[in-house]
């Protein structure tokens, strides 16, 4: 999926200020508010990401291009607001903590569809400039997701046994993830591209429309995960060729310093990391399993040292 960005919403109070249709969360306030925790939370995220960052805030224009390192933690502090802490992802931990220290605080008021910096206190301190549809583009998928939520209960899934999780986007057009396996559950920013490899999980669905039957199954693509129509992937005995690029096997590393990530969608660089230099001779255990990244080893010819980790796919060159 493209255009990712880590993000852990945690809503915790209801939020009125949007215009719904008359439904079950409409009259119970604690099942909205379930709604918003755990469904919004995630199939809204791509949305709340796209607003943060075509904003003038510092920290998302210095992120903009390498948006896997940023992480927000938001919360709802009362029908219209919404604060977000921004975090680095590749920042320490605060010492005996399991929470990194954030970069700064924004407020995003629902009502108003204006983005505010603020203090430690939650006290608004300058308006900041960004694109106001996507903001209306996450009030959005709010509304969508409470029909999308119900029909996840209402459709179900059944387990299945693929004989390779790796599946290739097939086609000659972009193929767009579903939060429910429905048509009318489809995202409007987060897709996949023909030849993209897929994680595919023993999920299958079935939807019919108009009498006619839809078949969906449960993929990931990097860290995001959704219902893709089957039509769109290619099973593994059609493919298996193509997911062996790249192969298994010697590669040679092409740059001048290339560094092992233990995590490939953060990609965090820090001092004492271990990395490869220009004309090292790599093994590849896998094919490309993470966009962009392939999972190897590297044994010092010197030091009989063993290093594995996840290398970066572009820095490489088949011997």
């Amino acid at each position: 999926m493209r255009h990712l960005l880590k993000i852990a919403v945690l809503l915790t109070t209801t939020l009125h200020s949007i215009s719904v249709s008359a439904n079950e969360y409409a009259q119970d306030d604690e099942s909205y508010l379930q709604f918003l925790n755990e469904e919004v939370s995630y199939y809204c995220y791509s949305e709340l990401e796209n607003l943060i960052l075509s904003s003038n805030y510092p920290p998302a224009v210095k992120y903009k291009k390498s948006s896997d390192r940023v992480s927000m933690d938001a919360s709802y502090q009362d029908e219209n607001i919404l604060e977000i802490g921004i975090i680095d992802s590749c920042s320490d931990y605060l010492p005996g903590e399991q929470l990194q220290r954030p970069i700064g605080t924004l407020s995003y008021l629902l009502r108003s569809n204006t983005l505010w910096t603020t203090d430690s206190d939650g006290r608004k301190l300058k308006q900041l400039a960004f694109d106001k549809k996507l903001g209306e583009q996450y009030q959005n998928c709010i509304k969508r997701e409470q029909f999308c939520s119900q029909r996840r209960e209402q459709i179900g899934s059944e387990f299945f046994s693929p004989k390779s999780d790796a599946w290739v986007v097939v086609g000659e057009k972009k193929a767009y993830f579903h939060s429910a396996p429905t048509p009318e559950c489809k995202s409007n920013i987060n897709f996949v591209i023909p030849n993209d490899k897929v994680k595919v999980f023993n999920q299958l669905a079935n939807s019919m429309i108009d009498d006619e039957e839809n078949e969906y199954v449960f993929v990931s693509y990097g860290r995001a995960r959704g219902w893709l129509n089957v039509e769109s992937v290619s099973k593994p005995e059609d493919i298996y060729y193509k997911l062996e690029e790249p192969s298994k096997g010697n590669y040679r590393v092409k740059e001048k310093r290339l560094y092992f990530y233990e995590d490939p969608a953060l990609a965090c660089e820090k001092p004492g990391q271990p990395y490869v230099i220009e004309g090292d001779s790599v093994w590849l255990f896998s094919a490309q399993e993470f966009p962009g990244f392939a999972y190897a080893s590297y044994t010092n010819p010197n030091t009989g040292t063993f290093t594995t980790g996840w290398l970066r796919i572009n820095g490489l060159e088949k011997e």
